[in-house]
């Protein structure tokens, strides 16, 4: 089966709603059949809420590990805009809009950890990229978690390459966002564990920071 954007986003969504209590939802849709050449965008606010990404780009398959959680990420980015509500109609200074943002990094990490890692369907569609564990049946937490930190490493390493080097009126500059992604990435595992696990943070800290190329640049 080929995974694409579409159906990564799709899955995302569902199994989003199934962190939901019975008769509740994230009341997210999703809307593939747009203009433009942005890779995702967060439409609405309330019960009316859209996750967009253009059909050229929906249509696109994900191939490897590094994607696919970069697809997960950019998701869960764009989900906390929705469930946070930033889109209401209201009067923002760029410091408001900056503040959205660093949020939407910070929680979206988050969420997309417990997709990743809890998401019924999102974790078995990351088990096509998984190797020995694409046949498991059931693989245990620590080994499930640490293959998604090796894959989100690739993640952030992407983003960090495409982010925008300087803040602009939007967002921070790249060093912070990276930054602000692996706290969101470390909150997930602080309540999972109700404590921070030393051990856990210190090899998340080395993989998707310490690691990485252009660490000293941070």
């Amino acid at each position: 089966m080929t995974i694409t954007y579409a159906t990564v986003f799709d899955n995302f969504v569902k199994d989003l709603d199934s962190f939901f209590h019975a008769g509740y939802s994230s009341n997210i849709t999703t809307n593939f059949n747009i203009q433009g050449k942005f890779r995702a965008r967060a439409q609405g606010s309330g019960t009316e809420r859209e996750l967009q990404m253009p059909r050229f780009t929906a249509n696109s398959e994900i191939k490897d590990l590094k994607t696919f959680i970069s697809a997960i990420f950019i998701a869960g980015h764009e989900a906390a805009h929705l469930i946070n509500d930033h889109n209401k109609p209201s009067s923002r200074s760029v410091e408001d809009i900056t503040a959205l943002e660093k949020w939407a990094d910070y929680y979206g990490a988050r969420v997309s950890m417990t997709v990743l890692i809890f998401g019924k369907i999102s974790s078995s569609q990351l088990k096509s990229y998984a190797g020995p564990f694409a046949t498991a049946n059931a693989v245990p937490f620590d080994v499930w978690s640490k293959l998604v930190i090796e894959g989100a490493r690739e993640a952030i390493d992407f983003f960090y390459q495409v982010f925008s080097p300087e803040a602009t009126t939007h967002h921070s500059a790249r060093s912070f966002r990276v930054l602000t992604i692996v706290s969101g990435i470390l909150s997930f595992f602080k309540r999972y564990y109700n404590d921070i696990h030393e051990g856990l943070t210190m090899d998340c800290l080395y993989l998707l920071l310490l690691s990485q190329p252009w660490f000293n640049e941070i």
